[in-house]
């Protein structure tokens, strides 16, 4: 078992079995080891599975959080990919729970411009980051695909609203305004919007979209966070937000 986690039972997933204060201290938005465990786990009971011994790319990793719970959990190796986050705070996150750079090895990189071999990784993930970057409708082919071998997987836990953006008008409900301004959320795209930019997508056959139902659960460990913009984001849940937000997972095969 991992330094960091607890020694408390916990039937029902592995993510709740991390010391809270840890994840609290690491996590930059709703509880990605929640996203993560779920679009892992539907993907693996829908015939989609991460295979133990993966090289995977763990791409906007943040902190290194979701990158350690992959190799501890999934028996994988990682590189942490990440503009913003420094390396060797990534690499020391692995460490404090029990793992080295032979399992996760951090990189500084940017998405848009990734310095790996072609076909390097058999998996991607990228949970609560794809629609940084994403929404460029080349991302995909251009930029992330060359580096994932044939028949590899894609597994993305996307952040979004219930609705486009523009259907509020540019006027957003009060939930949602008393945190955030309509800018801030044009980055948050409706579950049907992606099935369609991922439809048209001829590199990638769609295994799995759906919404993940730990949603609700990962938006509250996030504001119950001791962090400006997780305090920035608490008025808005604890308004009636998560009505209208949502996590999408996607699972892509390259063909």
């Amino acid at each position: 078992m991992p330094d960091g986690m607890s020694t408390r039972p916990n039937p029902l997933s592995r993510s709740n079995g991390y010391d809270s204060a840890l994840v609290r201290e690491l996590i930059m938005g709703p509880n990605p080891l929640k996203l993560c465990e779920e679009t892992l786990d539907d993907a693996a009971a829908h015939g989609s599975g991460l295979a133990p011994g993966s090289l995977v790319l763990d791409l906007g990793s943040g902190s290194g959080l979701t990158s350690a719970f992959l190799a501890a959990h999934w028996q994988t190796r990682v590189v942490a990919a990440d503009l913003w986050g420094n390396p060797t705070d990534a690499l020391g996150v692995a460490r404090r729970l029990g793992l080295s750079a032979q399992d996760v090895l951090p990189v500084h990189a940017d998405a848009c411009s990734l310095p790996f071999a072609e076909e390097a990784f058999d998996a991607v993930t990228c949970i609560d980051a794809y629609n940084y970057f994403g929404r460029d409708e080349a991302f995909l082919a251009q930029r992330l695909l060359p580096h994932v071998r044939r028949g590899g997987l894609v597994y993305l836990a996307i952040s979004g609203l219930t609705c486009d953006i523009a259907d509020f008008g540019g006027a957003l409900p009060p939930e949602l305004s008393c945190s955030w301004t309509p800018e801030q959320l044009e980055y948050l795209w409706p579950r049907g919007r992606w099935e369609r930019l991922f439809a048209a997508e001829g590199g990638v056959r769609v295994e799995r979209i759906r919404d993940l139902s730990c949603n609700d659960e990962a938006w509250r460990d996030w504001v119950a966070c001791d962090n400006p913009y997780a305090a920035g984001d608490r008025a808005a849940i604890e308004a009636g937000a998560l009505a209208w937000l949502t996590t999408t997972e996607v699972v892509l095969r390259r063909l």
